[in-house]
C-alpha cells in the first residue's frame, strides 16, 4: 500500500452550527476550537489569508532595514524615557 505525499484534506469546512453531544450528554466544542474554547485558526478555516509581498519579504530579511527600525524605535523610546519631567 503506498503512502501519500501530502496529508488527506477536508473537502469542504466543518461548520460550527451544530455539535453532537458528547458521551455525558453535554455538547462538544465545534471543530477547530481548542479545550478552552478559544477558536484555532487555520488555513483551512481561515475566509481569507494575506500572503506577504516580495518587497515585505525582503524587508523582513534584509540586515540593514531591520538594523535602522531597531535603532530608531530605541531612539524614540530613549526619547520618551528621558523626556520632560513633570
Amino acid at each position: 500500500m503506498a503512502i501519500p505525499d501530502s496529508p488527506a484534506r477536508p473537502t469542504q469546512p466543518a461548520q460550527a452550527t451544530g455539535s453532537p453531544a458528547t458521551a455525558d450528554g453535554a455538547p462538544s466544542p465545534p471543530t477547530g476550537t481548542t479545550a478552552t474554547g478559544a477558536a484555532k485558526v487555520t488555513a483551512e478555516t481561515a475566509p481569507y489569508v494575506t500572503r506577504p509581498t516580495r518587497s515585505t519579504i525582503f524587508l523582513r530579511t534584509f540586515v540593514p532595514w531591520q538594523l535602522w527600525r531597531f535603532v530608531r524605535i530605541n531612539a524614540k523610546m530613549i526619547r520618551i524615557i528621558r523626556g520632560p519631567r513633570s
